[in-house]
């Protein structure tokens, strides 16, 4: 996997250097099943000058899809790198899914009844007319 990394008006902290690893090795894992040739992520994330707000984007290209964080605002660069990670991984396990051909929602499986759990229903005598 390649990876791109941009700050801009910033320095990231030892704390978030550390969380930016672990992040990008837990997704390592989760991508283990691609060619490392075929997938890129590319992080920027920059200071606002006035106002004490990060914003970032983060983009994950994989075979032939491209994966987008859509939560790119946060008050430290360490929230936002955890948000942004938090909804690539979900729209990759859905993108994943999709691969797999799985359905959109997993029904739940129905175990037959057993008898002990039927409820005994009284009988209805019969009318004759």
């Amino acid at each position: 996997m390649k990876v791109h990394v941009t700050a801009k008006n910033l320095t990231l902290s030892p704390a978030d250097t550390r969380k930016l690893e672990r992040r990008i090795s837990k997704l390592r894992k989760r991508l283990d099943t691609f060619e490392p040739d075929l997938v890129q992520l590319d992080l920027a994330v920059e200071r606002h000058p006035r106002r004490p707000e990060f914003t970032g984007s983060l983009r994950l290209f994989v075979v032939n899809r491209t994966l987008t964080a859509r939560r790119n605002a946060a008050d430290s660069p360490g929230k936002l790198i955890q948000a942004a990670f938090e909804d690539v991984e979900e729209q990759l396990d859905r993108f994943k899914a999709e691969l797999r051909r799985e359905p959109a929602r997993k029904r739940l499986v129905t175990e037959p009844l057993s008898e002990a759990t039927v409820p005994e229903l009284p009988e209805i005598p019969a009318t004759s007319d």
